[in-house]
């Protein structure tokens, strides 16, 4: 039978065991969340990277032909069209697109920035971003997951502006941007 001293050291062994097995869970548990929040951040800015691509053949397809010096002084650097934010009013401006997607593309700019400069870990389901998913125009409410509801508007919002791109007659073909 064991004595007193050895139950006690025993217990003392399974208590000191639970709370390196909880740290670590603990540790374990930050470390999945901080992989959802990355591929999250990753969607997030990827998906509107190749938004902001589509949006620049769109309006280099209405633009007169431009050599590679003219492109590099206006869509990149300090040009006027450098930024997402920049070509999204520019071609509203010039009714490349519709007042909804001149909506959805800021919203969807937004995201990405929020997402590109945190202040914190973020995920999909953050309030400060499902709210501003959830309020983009002609959204699919049936799709549960936020993430998922986000690349398929832009995969609508990108079709578009390819087909725009596609418009464009043969002998004023463009290249896609870098």
């Amino acid at each position: 039978m064991a004595s007193v001293a050895e139950v006690n050291s025993a217990v003392a062994d399974v208590n000191s065991a639970m709370s390196k097995l909880h740290t670590e869970f603990g540790a374990l548990k930050d470390t999945i969340g901080i992989a959802f929040t990355l591929a999250d951040s990753y969607h997030a800015i990827i998906a509107a990277s190749s938004l902001d691509n589509a949006l620049e053949l769109a309006l280099l397809s209405k633009m007169r032909r431009l050599n590679s010096d003219m492109k590099v002084r206006i869509f990149e650097g300090y040009g006027p069209l450098s930024t997402f934010a920049g070509k999204i009013d520019i071609a509203y401006a010039l009714e490349i697109i519709p007042h909804e997607f001149f909506e959805s593309l800021r919203k969807i700019n937004k995201v990405r920035v929020k997402f590109a400069h945190p202040k914190t870990f973020l995920t999909f389901e953050e309030p400060e971003i499902s709210v501003i998913i959830d309020s983009l125009p002609n959204l699919d409410l049936t799709i549960a997951n936020r993430r998922e509801r986000y690349v398929k508007k832009i995969g609508e919002l990108k079709a578009y502006l390819e087909r725009i791109t596609k418009n464009r007659p043969d002998d004023q073909a463009i290249e896609s941007p870098s």
